[in-house]
């Protein structure tokens, strides 16, 4: 997929964002519900995920001037180091990659906190939610800590392609680890409404279409 496209895909996504959070902000106010935490965290995604748009988009601005494309900027030249424009454009793409755990720890919150609200009289599953929480929180900060503390210093990220073992870590781990990690987090707090659901007293064709619905919510 090139540049061009994951451009348009991810302009596409923001816009669908904005509908749906604004959409959910005007039925919470015409309703006066009142705004919960959960509002508030699927806000705070919805504004990481337009700067991270923003972001990607000044990377793709910065690699037009260079006639090599992003290609040149993400695999190693004879020197190992990168053109200026390469610099530029490896620098945002880091920034992207430190704001992507916060958009998905953030919209993983609050949909925690919203099963807390919804099934608040089950202590059994509100504990539950506490531990996921926990973990959310937790996995957020260490992945964020991770990024940040890739290279040492730092300026080994975006000044070289070899991600010297001397400074960096190997990411191509860290990421494939961070992702078993993170698939992991979204199956539980998907299927952990799913026993609350079957408890209900409903008819077997209303808890699946419940169940569907959360289930879809979840993915």
């Amino acid at each position: 997929m090139d540049e061009d496209t994951n451009t348009v895909v991810g302009a596409v996504m923001a816009a669908l964002a904005i509908v749906f959070v604004g959409t959910r902000f005007y039925m919470r106010h015409s309703k006066k519900a009142g705004l919960k935490w959960d509002d508030w965290m699927i806000l705070a995604s919805l504004v990481l995920m337009i700067a991270t748009d923003i972001v990607a988009i000044c990377g793709v601005v910065a690699i037009t001037a260079n006639p090599e494309g992003p290609e040149h900027a993400t695999v190693p030249t004879d020197t190992e180091d990168y053109l200026p424009a390469d610099v530029l454009y490896t620098k945002l793409d880091y920034a992207s990659t430190v704001m992507y755990f916060s958009i998905t720890s953030t919209t993983k919150l609050s949909i925690l906190i919203l099963y807390n609200r919804i099934f608040s009289v089950n202590v059994l599953f509100r504990s539950l939610v506490r531990v996921l929480l926990a973990i959310v929180v937790g996995f957020w900060i260490g992945c964020t800590v991770a990024n940040l503390t890739n290279c040492i210093p730092m300026k080994y990220v975006w000044i070289n392609s070899l991600s010297d073992p001397r400074y960096c870590f190997n990411y191509n781990i860290y990421w494939f680890a961070s992702g078993i990690c993170e698939a992991f987090i979204d199956v539980l707090i998907i299927l952990l409404p799913v026993r609350m659901i079957l408890g209900l007293q409903l008819s077997t064709e209303k808890k699946v279409a419940i169940a569907f619905v959360f289930l879809l919510g979840g993915l």
